[in-house]
């Protein structure tokens, strides 16, 4: 039988009720806006002239909570010092510091800050109030299993035609003078690349991997048969799965590197033999299966049009060890901001940086460059 509308808001307001008495609620609106988040770009799509408000509401939320509970604390006098409490003074002092001597905007500036702000409000709401051991196994149960969700996503996702994928994509977002894009929606991923529910495919990748490494964690410090545990292999099967067909290249070594630093952490070195020979075997696989198939990979790379329409996996893959890739890295991608940010730093003479606010960021750096072709490319980032 489907309950009524007004029995549905009846029970939730009782259920809100009993949190609130409890002294629970805190908590239930960190657990639930963490399951929430890996959902917001898809959700927030469908909302239409409201999608601006709701992008800002989750942590609108989270800063009322941080507040009210971080004063209550003070004026009782038992706010909880945290290890990080020094060191983030000295980092806010030292970008305050940075936006004056840089003329940066205030707005801008708190802006790309933001995700900065909205852990931040976390990280002080869970420390100062009580959380049991059962509610952390709680929250970590209830993302590790939107993880899943996401990764089993986008695993399908990469079986799926353009036209069908594109349903999942995120629109952009356009509210007063902050936009923000979806490289899902304008196309601009690489060809075959998933995204899940996410506005991008790194911002997927970067997820699963936290996923992973909860996942990994979990697998190797809880005892069990390796043939029983059918439904945790799957599981990681489909996160590497979906790591690799986000097509970010950092994420899949990462990926790989996971089990062998867990491993290290617990210092199982048994399992460290263990996941070497498993990916020795692996590649040698691979090689074997590619020679009796007759299989040739293309890993010429030409410039950013190659890149982005190198559809075939192996091809892709092998393209890490290709010495054009990392050349055209140095030259216009990862490894040419690794180099030539800080020499850009080195030269301004600036112990505090280039200053929080993007756009101004930008201009003071290709100011600062000597060479023209490095500006245009700093200013079209």
């Amino acid at each position: 039988m489907i309950p009524k509308p007004s029995e549905v808001v009846r029970s939730a307001i009782d259920k809100y009720q009993r949190i609130k008495a409890a002294g629970q609620l805190p908590f239930s609106v960190v657990f639930w806006i963490a399951l929430y988040t890996p959902f917001e770009e898809f959700v927030i799509k469908w909302l239409g002239p409201l999608a601006g408000p709701a992008r800002f509401l989750p942590e609108l939320v989270l800063y009322g909570f941080m507040g009210q509970i971080l004063t209550n604390r003070f004026l009782r006098r038992n706010l909880k010092p945290t290890p990080i409490d020094f060191l983030l003074f000295f980092f806010l002092l030292s970008t305050l510091v940075s936006m004056i001597i840089n003329d940066s905007s205030l707005k801008q500036s708190f802006l790309s800050m933001r995700s900065l702000w909205r852990y931040l409000s976390v990280f002080y709401i869970v420390v100062n109030i009580d959380v049991s051991v059962s509610q952390l196994s709680q929250v970590i149960k209830g993302v590790r299993t939107v993880g899943i969700i996401q990764a089993a996503l986008a695993s399908l996702q990469f079986f799926m035609p353009n036209g069908l994928l594109r349903l999942f994509a995120p629109k952009g977002v356009q509210l007063g003078g902050l936009s923000k894009g979806s490289n899902a929606a304008a196309g601009n991923t690489k060809v075959g690349a998933v995204f899940g529910m996410f506005a991008a495919p790194a911002a997927l990748s970067a997820f699963l991997l936290v996923i992973l490494i909860i996942s990994m964690t979990y697998f190797f410090t809880t005892p069990g048969a390796l043939m029983s545990r059918g439904k945790e292999l799957a599981s990681i099967g489909s996160l590497f799965f979906s790591l690799f067909a986000t097509k970010k290249r950092a994420a899949w070594v990462l990926g790989a590197l996971v089990p062998v630093v867990v491993l290290l952490f617990y210092r199982k070195s048994k399992g460290i033999v263990k996941a070497v020979w498993a990916y020795t075997a692996i590649a040698l696989c691979a090689i074997v299966i590619t020679t009796l198939v007759g299989a040739t990979f293309d890993t010429s790379f030409d410039g950013r049009t190659a890149r982005e329409e190198a559809i075939d996996p192996g091809s892709y893959v092998l393209q890490l060890f290709d010495p054009n890739y990392w050349d055209q890295s140095s030259e216009a991608s990862r490894g040419w901001v690794a180099s030539t940010i800080p020499h850009a730093l080195i030269e301004s003479g600036s112990w505090f940086g280039f200053g929080p606010d993007l756009f101004n960021a930008r201009k003071i750096i290709a100011d600062t460059l000597v060479d023209g072709s490095d500006r245009e490319k700093i200013i079209a980032r």
